[in-house]
């Protein structure tokens, strides 16, 4: 390929979403973002004694729980969406990935759908790990390194 013999602000769709391969820190991200959530919506509830102020409330604590989940969640596709929109009128702004038909909105809708599951299962295990407060991450350590020496002793699993 001889340089500069090409527009340099063409861009694929394919190319602005390679960071959800596997290899890359995309999903890793998606996935801290949702355990930093889920450790937002409980312990520190705990740690500032506001917890007991919900206790009070005339709601039991199953609707405590899915009421937060349910925020949690929310806030989890709300920035995912963005991030898909804003992919999306990247893509708008280039003719000529809208006249070589490279944006596809099934595409953008498998691509949210993966990056909201990525981030939600960040959300269940945080939440898993969160009654166990500071706890939880070294759990959480604990469970990578398990999995590391696992794939390094059984490296067909």
């Amino acid at each position: 390929m001889v340089p500069l013999t090409q527009p340099l602000d063409e861009v694929s769709w394919f190319e602005i979403h390679s960071g959800l391969s596997a290899d890359s820190i995309g999903p890793f991200l998606f996935y801290l973002m949702g355990i930093i959530v889920a450790y937002s919506l409980f312990p520190r509830e705990y740690e500032e004694r506001t917890i007991e102020f919900l206790h009070s409330l005339p709601v039991s604590r199953g609707q405590i729980f899915m009421a937060k989940w349910m925020a949690g969640t929310v806030l989890i596709l709300a920035v995912c969406l963005c991030h898909e929109i804003t992919n999306a009128v990247m893509q708008m702004g280039n003719g000529d990935s809208l006249t070589s038909a490279q944006f596809r909105w099934a595409t953008l809708l498998k691509l949210l759908f993966l990056a909201s599951t990525t981030a939600l299962v960040g959300l269940a295990h945080g939440l898993l790990l969160s009654f166990g407060r500071q706890f939880g991450f070294l759990f959480l350590g604990f469970a990578a390194w398990g999995v590391s020496w696992l794939q390094s002793q059984y490296p067909y699993l």
